[in-house]
């Protein structure tokens, strides 16, 4: 049941961000109870006439702290829930440099993947 619930909750937030189509995103790396390292991934949308709309949409298992596989594993996510990058119009993420690097981190490479799309 609980299994079921999360899934219609994660299936809601995802509807009503397709509803306001433009999101930011934020991300970091938190290791879980076993020392794995993880994503929790965050959205911010907003819906005309309501408030600022922040929610937490999942954490993402990575098995590695490289930038690339870090990108690849929260645009895989993106894709397979069906929502579209290019509606992203804002990034943030913890300090580690592997996340926030300008140059080699995963903002950098998520904004390279962005801009040759355009």
């Amino acid at each position: 049941i609980a299994l079921f619930r999360a899934k219609y909750v994660k299936n809601y937030i995802v509807a009503e961000l397709k509803t306001a189509k433009y999101f930011s995103v934020s991300v970091d790396s938190t290791p879980d109870q076993a020392h794995v390292d993880q994503l929790t991934v965050i959205v911010r949308y907003v819906i005309s006439g309501k408030p600022i709309i922040e929610r937490f949409l999942t954490f993402l298992q990575t098995g590695s702290h490289k930038a690339e596989v870090l990108a690849a594993s929260h645009l895989e996510f993106l894709k397979k829930e069906g929502i579209n990058f290019e509606d992203c119009r804002g990034q943030s993420y913890d300090n580690t440099s592997n996340m926030s690097s300008h140059y080699t981190g995963m903002q950098a490479r998520l904004k390279e993947k962005k801009r040759i799309r355009l």
